[in-house]
């Protein structure tokens, strides 16, 4: 498996969240699959638990934006296995510049028990990738967006 994107992402401060959200579209490629996440997606920094930011560094700081944009939706969605996504995450760190080592921490942070809670969808969860899917069968370029947001659609 291979991941990688073409642009860094656009985001800004979420008005919502405080946190962060995709400003413009964003693509990351799985395999040569293309997965789009749409302008205003909330992020929340890749599902990795807070108390370990103080070794992996905030998931929220530019150099770790991509993998964040593309490993958020993936734990929502389910689009891949809950190993793939953590594995696409990883590439992309190293991907945006982070050595071997730094991606491997992060990598291994978001594999512990605790960030596997993220990967269960609660009821929270749902209704936002519920609200989220409604937006994107409204739009007109909504086929780009199948391989992510519509994958598992029940």
């Amino acid at each position: 498996m291979r991941a990688w994107f073409n642009e860094r992402p656009v985001w800004r401060r979420s008005e919502k969240t405080g946190l962060a959200e995709v400003f413009q579209d964003w693509c990351f490629f799985i395999d040569h699959v293309p997965y789009w996440v749409p302008a205003g997606y909330d992020l929340n920094g890749a599902s990795i638990p807070r108390p370990l930011w103080s070794i992996t560094g905030s998931p929220y700081h530019p150099r770790n934006f991509e993998a964040s944009c593309a490993h958020d939706p993936l734990y929502l969605t389910h689009a891949t296995p809950r190993k793939v996504a953590d594995q696409v995450a990883y590439q992309l760190w190293e991907q945006s510049g982070h050595p071997h080592w730094k991606a491997r921490n992060r990598y291994l942070a978001v594999r512990t028990p605790i960030a596997a809670l993220a990967w269960k969808r609660n009821k929270k969860d749902q209704k936002q990738l519920d609200a989220l899917r409604a937006e994107l069968h409204k739009r007109p370029d909504r086929a780009k967006f199948e391989t992510l947001w519509f994958a598992t659609e029940q």
